[in-house]
């Protein structure tokens, strides 16, 4: 293997080199260059060519360049990441960095790829499907983050900074307009209330988008969208040494989940497991013969999925400058949720299968404080801190489930439960789930000579967890042997773990090429499975580690016009968590629970090439390479016996990915004319743990392009333009998920989209 990936970092490096000729050519008349880019990484700001790190940054000029609604369009454009929006709540995501990810969205597991926004973690998907307006730049940090942002990143970092109160009176609006009715409208203001001590700064965003046509509902649609988001900061700086900012957020989101599709088998499908396991027709095709065609363009719910949410936060971020070379630095984040979701799995006019919950509540609560400073004339650097995180998860889900569908038999047909005829339902679960996570950590950085830097850093992490988990019967009691459970069907269950992560790197700087080697620990901590089908499959499960290594290169060449940043990694993953299909005895006599059943060795590499070869003109290129296996993984993942899965591939984990764009803006008349055309590509991959033939996801190439004209009218900058996002018209999907062989959905992208927009800045 290692030949292999030689050659293809080879491969890369020529790949490169008409970039390098061209920019060469131009070198020593330069005027112009690439845009310096300062990143937190590392929890402080540094140049991001001098981080020995995998990062990506993209700019607030970036996102507003292509009308980047939110984060989703990282997928492809940043090497070896994934990010697609997940069906079951309110603004959700799944995010694969580097093959490491899962799709569970229940709100008791944390996931391996930890979204941080403004510095606070945030502890659930449901609200992380960030919005680009108003962020000034979005960090993408690959790799395990064992140290500094070590809160549940095996996979790596989404760090999203938005904009500070500026002090000054200004703003700007955006008003959009778009296929699929999208309708958007931003407002920034930004005002002084007492000049150089204190500055506010207001936002609104608002967005709505029709969704997929419903065809048994003519009237309706499925996965609208109706988003709305305000958001308040004070900046107070009483000296020069102190500052202090606060913001506090409101969301009010009374939108629709992503629109699911059936994608019921009307033949047995068989999945390639060792040995390979045969799985019969879906009950509606196979008993009832209904197996209606899937079309990703129309949908046929019965009832709409609703993802209504409000959420509410309050940041404060603190900063007190003791000296040139000592800081103290203070961190506390609060975040409240309120949902209300229903979700028609069956994905058909049918009742087959729903769940609704009608009151989801979240909270978490953290605070971060750091030291951070400089010793012997510059020579050490370091950052050291303690960290405190709780949230807490209530929540009753109840089951509507029609027994005759879910058994394959007729007679059963508008029976919800078996012992209870004349209920409305079947069964409901009731969780209430409570975690609290401490750590310390440090990291320093020594100058061992002015281009020979060693880093080291460690963390602690301690977790603790409790949950109460209950099933239901619809008259309040709690399911036992005499609804045909092996067990009375209630949990009271605390655990406790720890773990010591450690991070090592070394780097070379000579002029403006970095070298860098680093070794990284990084942890997932353990839990519980909020919606397992049984008590005995709740948890808890352990945590899961990846032990990483990765060397890189950062350079920029030719009067800085080129930029070329490169890195070859390889992670070994144990204890890994995986969502496994359980059979159980009561219904709807399967679900799905959090194991630790398997080992995972992740290789690949990463290429990123900026250019600007002539004034106006900036053309950009990424490439990802994923080599992903599993190593241990036998279990049964299906509810029909233990094989051996070494064979199958990991789920999100596209062995290319990449992306090709070029940029241009050119005087003309009293203003500036601008266009722009990017390709995000991403090879075929599976959405499904099981491999199911049925989801796997053929390659794309999405393609973006831009259009704009900006000028100034008495000190207003004003830009109109038009977009055109996924010209190919490509609708890719991104959900697969198979119930105990009596159902199948699936979700997926929306179609090519054409819009306009006017933007104005004061």
């Amino acid at each position: 293997m290692k030949s292999s990936l030689l050659g293809r970092v080879s491969a890369i490096a020529i790949a490169a080199s008409p970039f390098c000729a061209f920019a060469q050519q131009s070198a020593n008349t330069s005027t112009f260059g690439l845009e310096e880019i300062v990143v937190t990484a590392q929890k402080r700001e540094e140049r991001l060519q001098t981080v020995p790190l995998s990062v990506s940054a993209i700019t607030a000029s970036q996102l507003e360049r292509y009308s980047t609604p939110d984060i989703r369009d990282l997928t492809g454009l940043v090497p070896n990441v994934y990010i697609q929006p997940l069906t079951g709540g309110s603004q959700i995501f799944s995010v694969a960095i580097r093959g490491i990810q899962i799709s569970e969205n229940e709100k008791t597991f944390e996931a391996p790829v930890g979204t941080v926004l403004d510095g606070v973690y945030l502890a659930t998907p449901q609200g992380s499907l960030l919005k680009a307006f108003d962020l000034e730049r979005i960090e993408v940090l690959r790799g395990p983050q064992g140290t500094l942002f070590g809160k549940n990143t095996t996979g790596g970092a989404i760090n999203a900074i938005r904009t500070r109160p500026t002090g000054e009176w200004g703003g700007k609006i955006h008003l959009g307009y778009g296929t699929f009715n999208r309708r958007t409208i931003d407002v920034l203001a930004n005002a002084p209330i007492i000049d150089d001590v204190l500055a506010v700064k207001g936002t609104i965003s608002y967005e709505a988008k029709n969704g997929v046509p419903n065809i048994i509902a003519p009237n309706r649609r499925d996965g609208d969208s109706d988003y709305l988001a305000g958001s308040l900061a004070f900046l107070w700086t009483p000296t020069a040494d102190i500052e202090l900012l606060a913001t506090y957020d409101h969301i009010r989101d009374r939108g629709n989940s992503e629109a699911v599709y059936n994608i019921y088998q009307s033949t047995p499908t068989v999945l390639p497991t060792n040995p390979a396991k045969t799985l019969l027709a879906d009950t509606p095709c196979r008993v009832f013969a209904f197996c209606p065609p899937r079309n990703f363009e129309q949908s046929r719910q019965g009832t709409p999925s609703i993802a209504h949410a409000d959420f509410d936060a309050l940041t404060l971020h603190g900063k007190w400058s003791v000296s040139d070379d000592f800081r103290l630095v203070s961190i506390f984040g609060w975040r409240a949720t309120r949902e209300r979701i229903v979700n028609d799995f069956d994905a058909s006019e049918l009742l087959i299968f729903e769940t609704h919950r009608p009151d989801d509540n979240t909270y978490q609560v953290s605070q971060e404080f750091r030291a951070e400073g400089e010793l012997f004339d510059d020579r050490f650097s370091y950052v050291a801190g303690l960290f405190y995180f709780d949230t807490g998860y209530r929540t009753t889900v109840t089951r509507y489930q029609d027994l005759g569908y879910i058994r394959g038999n007729p007679a059963f047909l508008g029976v919800r439960n078996a012992l209870f005829p004349t209920a409305t339902f079947s069964s409901q679960n009731y969780v209430n789930h409570h975690a609290t996570s401490y750590a310390a950590f440090a990291q320093g950085d020594v100058k061992v000579t002015d281009a020979l830097t060693v880093t080291g850093g460690l963390r602690y992490t301690e977790d603790r967890k409790h949950m109460i988990y209950q099933l239901l019967n619809p008259n309040g009691t709690i399911l036992g042997p005499a609804q045909g459970a092996s067990r009375v069907q209630s949990l009271d269950s605390r655990a406790k773990w720890d773990e010591l992560t450690p991070h090592a790197a070394i780097k070379y700087q000579f002029e403006d090429v970095l070298l860098y080697g680093s070794y990284t620990r990084g942890y997932n901590t353990g839990g519980y499975s909020g919606r397992a089908p049984d008590v005995s499959t709740a948890g808890p499960y352990n945590p899961e580690t990846v032990n990483a290594f990765e060397l890189g290169i950062k350079s920029e060449w030719f009067d800085n016009t080129l930029r070329v940043n490169a890195a070859v990694f390889r992670n070994s993953y144990k204890n890994k968590q995986e969502e496994v299909s359980v059979a159980t005895t009561i219904p709807p006599f399967f679900g799905t629970s959090i194991l630790n059943v398997s080992s995972a060795r992740i290789q690949g590499l990463e290429l990123e090439v900026t250019a600007v070869p002539a004034e106006g003109l900036t053309l950009s290129g990424s490439l990802g390479y994923l080599d992903a296996k599993y190593t241990n993984f036998v279990s049964d993942i299906t509810g029909q016996g233990v094989t051996n899965n070494n064979n199958l591939k990991l789920r999100r984990a596209p062995e290319i990915s990449g992306s090709l764009g070029m940029d241009y803006t050119h005087p003309l008349g009293s203003g500036d004319a601008s266009g722009g055309v990017r390709m995000r590509y991403q090879a075929d991959h599976e959405v499904a743990i099981t491999n199911d033939p049925n989801g796997h996801v053929g390659a794309s190439a999405i393609i973006d392009a831009t259009l704009a004209y900006d000028m100034t009218v008495d000190a207003i900058d004003w830009r109109l333009g038009f977009y055109g996002r996924n010209l190919t018209d490509q609708i890719v999907q991104t959900t697969f998920f198979r119930a105990g062989g009596f159902l199948a959905f699936a979700a997926a992208t929306r179609g090519r989209e054409f819009g306009v927009e006017l933007k104005a800045k004061f």
